[in-house]
């Protein structure tokens, strides 16, 4: 069985999987540069950003200064962020009933 040619794909799909491609891409030229200053491994390059997202918050920053720095699209893919500033949600934090804070 062959593959179909990317010409063989409709409009919508074919955009989807150039966009696939250019990210997948993207990938590797982040890990290569991240592998040759020393920081090698597979998820390098997710480290970095979840470091840098954590460092916006930890300074005070919001999720929105957060996601704009790590070029997200909505909010929901940066609100995995804010279960990282353990500090943060303690200070919002409700007691539980019953007890004291």
């Amino acid at each position: 069985m062959r593959g179909l040619a990317l010409s063989e794909l409709s409009e919508e799909v074919a955009g989807q999987y150039a966009a696939a491609r250019r990210q997948e891409r993207s990938h590797l030229r982040s890990e290569r540069a991240l592998a040759g200053a020393g920081i090698p491994g597979p998820g390098a390059a997710h480290r970095l950003r979840h470091t840098a997202a954590c460092g916006v918050l930890a300074a005070g920053g919001g999720l929105a200064e957060a996601g704009q720095l790590l070029r997200q699209a909505s909010p929901q893919a940066t609100a995995v962020y804010a279960r990282s500033d353990i500090a943060a949600l303690r200070s919002i934090a409700r007691p539980w009933p019953g007890t004291a804070r």
